[in-house]
């Protein structure tokens, strides 16, 4: 069986639309998506159909709370982050919920989110601009896959051309095992890159671990237990 998001499959119209057309009386809609993409590649245009995180499923008000207390409270006090301050990431970030409320909480924060899905990207840069000014130029969404480590968009937003490789100092993920196995080479890239600046990162999972890496904190004491695990990666002499 072939699992294809109607959201994100990028195809040539032509092909497309005929190969559904012809199908349409006999099929679902899924198999007709389905054939329209075997039709795609069958013709030798490469198709590359970008994988989604998690399903949209923002974390709640309890849980944001307590990312700002293990993760962001204890970047606050590290004297590696630069005259910059330390810059938050949320890989998936949905309708950016999460970075808007961290960036009012904490105003020398800046917050930079990376969502897949345009619909949310374009709710969260909306609810951006009815912010204040400070906000605004502490706040940024951008389009893309967040697997790749350059999908920026060029803004007047001074916080937008930060990139979560060169610039992340803390990152929150609430992110499916199988996206966070996907994203565990980009997470490596980034702690590499840290060690050698001398620069701390963490890390803050809700629900799921990474592979491999012992947390140096789990935390269950939110609503209904469900775990949140902390990763330090401290570089400071």
């Amino acid at each position: 069986a072939i699992d294809v998001d109607t959201a994100s499959v990028p195809y040539p119209e032509a092909i497309f639309a005929s190969t559904v057309s012809i199908s349409r009386k006999n099929k679902s809609k899924k198999d007709r998506l389905v054939l329209g993409v075997k039709a795609i590649m069958s013709a030798g245009i490469e198709t590359e159909i970008p994988f989604k995180l998690a399903p949209f499923n923002p974390s709640s008000e309890q849980i944001q709370v307590k990312c700002c207390e293990l993760l962001i409270d204890r970047a606050l006090g590290d004297t590696t982050t630069g005259e910059g301050g330390p810059v938050l990431f949320d890989l998936g970030c949905g309708d950016g919920r999460l970075l808007i409320n961290c960036a009012k909480k904490y105003p020398e924060l800046k917050c930079i989110g990376i969502e897949l899905d345009n619909v949310f990207v374009t709710r969260a840069l909306e609810q951006i601009q009815t912010l204040s000014q400070d906000l605004q130029d502490r706040l940024y969404v951008h389009e893309g896959d967040a697997m790749k480590d350059q999908v920026y968009q060029e803004s007047t937003c001074p916080v937008a051309n930060l990139t979560f490789i060169d610039d992340a100092s803390i990152l929150y993920l609430f992110v499916l095992p199988k996206g966070i196995e996907k994203l565990i080479p980009l997470l490596i890239s980034v702690v590499d890159k840290r060690k050698s600046q001398k620069r701390n990162f963490r890390i803050l999972s809700y629900m799921f671990k990474i592979p491999e890496w012992d947390p140096s904190v789990v935390d269950r004491s939110s609503k209904g237990s469900c775990p949140m695990y902390l990763y330090e990666f401290l570089f400071e002499e």
